[in-house]
């Protein structure tokens, strides 16, 4: 490969790393949502250069290999129609796409709405961190490394919550974030939802002992050269942003000191493929900590209860990989035991009723309270959605030329609030602002069908199913323990995930992590199949037996310059 190729594939590493370091914890006070938009705009910045990259890359392997540019496009279709997970991916983006098109506001649904700027463009810009990620990623040390970066990044996240807490925060927020802690997300529910991704991440590699890639040779040249990109690029990000002079001087260098954040966790990850067993247990236990403190300290209920039904999902992956039968009755039972004890807690005359004035403890004794508050908030609003999707009715003044398709592509991505003030329940302005309008339903299943149509829930549905496949898959078939807790805590942060957006919203962070690790469960899956494949020619040829497992010392995996396999 060329010098340009092999810098353009530092590049789009480099723009994987940045992206879920700089989404979840760059924020700007100096603009008028602060959050979720800033992280977009910046996420969205990233992916155009990782893109520049790619097609860098995809002319330099074409002229070294003298591909024609057809024969490119054929095989990249046949790659798709061959794929269940690539195909069902690409139907996902193609029905969004679909969707905003005929949205009731395509602007807004193409673009993004002023609140949140999620819409089609950022769909692509987290569906491109996944393409990206399948296409680039060669080595399990870069599997590694993500994940590591993945990781630490909640510590910072972790601590400035800790910070609120304790009311030495130095930046005025308009509400009061000592008792409900926000973070870099500008939101308790969201900082929560953040938290149990990157914890069951921590727990996963503080399980796993030594690093997956300890036995890897690294090209310390290679690396060096891209934490130099890595802050080099800001650096120069910075030396742009300076330029508006209303900013102060320390403000404008924040994304350089999050690039060099970034670098410095991948030093970190280098250093730790030579650490024992016990100290890195010890490192990512410590951080799990901080993150699960901050978790507490968010008292985010539903973000908590998908951390609870992730960790069971750990216990029950692992014990289904291990046939524990032990390990999976137990695991049963717990859920059990604290989906009893969250009933009893919330009865009105429950014996535990003096355990709800223990602080961040209180606020799980309200789950039955749909009378105030926002239980009361939700419910109202799903009563309104509820109008929504079986009446449809016509929203705007204009005729709605796609009124009698609405059932199927829905009102359209980013399009919620408009649609939801036909059947606004007025209690909602004494519960919230009067000048509110619910652009979200807390629920991630009825927001698909509102926004997308029934083509873009089953769409969505269909996605997930497979990339849960393909994970599933992965866990059966690993027998490197360390990369088995690996694969497991990518399946619990997804079920974490999906459970907390059924009462939660899907925000930047969550989404840039869920995708990377979509991406991550897809290229494990592929080595996977491709040593499976390896091992059934080899006891074809008398080397083996059908069936035998591929050991864990000796993992086969692609070579990032030729393609090929090799051996550790």
């Amino acid at each position: 490969m060329t010098r340009l190729g092999l810098f353009s594939q530092r590049v789009i590493e480099t723009g994987w790393l940045l992206a879920v370091v700089l989404v979840p914890l760059y924020f700007d006070v100096f603009t008028t949502r602060v959050f979720e938009p800033d992280k977009l705009t910046l996420l969205r910045s990233i992916t155009l250069v990782m893109l520049l990259a790619q097609v860098v890359l995809l002319i330099e392997n074409r002229r070294q290999a003298g591909i024609q540019p057809s024969r490119q496009a054929q095989s990249l279709r046949q790659v798709i129609s061959k794929d269940f997970l690539l195909a069902s991916i690409a139907a996902y983006g193609l029905v969004y796409l679909l969707t905003s098109l005929t949205s009731i506001d395509p602007a807004v649904s193409l673009w993004g709405s002023h609140p949140r700027l999620q819409g089609f463009y950022s769909v692509v810009s987290y569906l491109t961190v996944f393409a990206l990620i399948v296409a680039n990623m060669r080595r399990m040390a870069q599997v590694s490394r993500l994940v590591t970066v993945m990781t630490l990044t909640g510590l910072p996240a972790a601590l400035y919550g800790v910070l609120q807490a304790s009311g030495n925060d130095p930046l005025p927020w308009g509400g009061d974030v000592t008792v409900r802690v926000s973070s870099t997300m500008g939101n308790p529910i969201f900082i929560g939802a953040f938290m149990i991704v990157v914890l069951t991440l921590a727990i996963g590699r503080a399980l796993g002992g030594r690093m997956p890639d300890a036995t890897e040779n690294i090209d310390q040249t290679a690396f060096w050269r891209a934490l130099a990109a890595i802050v080099g690029a800001n650096l120069l990000l910075a030396l742009l942003v300076a330029i508006n002079r209303a900013m102060p001087p320390l403000w404008f260098t924040y994304p350089a000191l999050l690039s060099l954040f970034a670098g410095l966790m991948v030093w970190a990850h280098e250093q730790l493929r030579r650490a024992a067993a016990w100290q890195i247990g010890v490192l990512f236990g410590a951080v799990a900590g901080f993150e699960f403190l901050c978790l507490v300290l968010s008292q985010s209920r539903g973000p908590f209860i998908g951390l609870v039904v992730g960790m069971v999902a750990f216990a029950l992956l692992w014990a289904w990989q291990t046939r524990n039968r032990t390990l999976i009755s137990g695991s049963i039972g717990a859920l059990a035991l604290i989906a009893a004890f969250l009933v009893v807690f919330n009865l009105p005359d429950s014996p535990l009723a003096p355990l709800r004035s223990i602080p961040h403890l209180d606020r799980f004794g309200q789950l039955s309270d749909l009378d105030s508050g926002t239980g009361r908030v939700r419910i109202l609003i799903w009563q309104g959605t509820r109008e929504l999707i079986t009446t449809w009715p016509q929203v705007g003044l204009e005729p709605d030329p796609y009124q009698s398709l609405r059932p199927l592509l829905g009102y359209g991505p980013e399009t919620m609030a408009y649609a939801a003030n036909r059947v606004y329940q007025p209690e909602l302005g004494q519960l919230e602002a009067r000048t509110a309008s619910p652009d979200r339903n807390h629920n991630d299943t009825l927001d698909h069908l509102v926004m997308t149509g029934l083509i873009g829930l089953l769409a969505y549905l269909v996605a997930l199913a497979a990339v849960l496949r393909a994970g599933l898959k992965l866990v059966a078939v690993e027998t490197s323990f360390s990369n088995r807790m690996m694969f497991i805590s990518f399946m619990s942060a997804l079920v974490a995930h999906l459970v907390e957006v059924q009462v939660g919203i899907a925000i930047a962070a969550t989404l840039t992590y869920f995708w990377a690790i979509a991406g991550l469960i897809y290229v494990s899956n592929r080595w996977a199949v491709s040593r499976t494949k390896a091992m059934v020619a080899e006891a074809g040829r008398g080397g083996g037996y059908a069936g035998q497992r591929p050991s864990p010392q000796r993992p086969s995996q692609p070579d990032a310059t030729t393609g090929g396999s090799r051996r550790q």
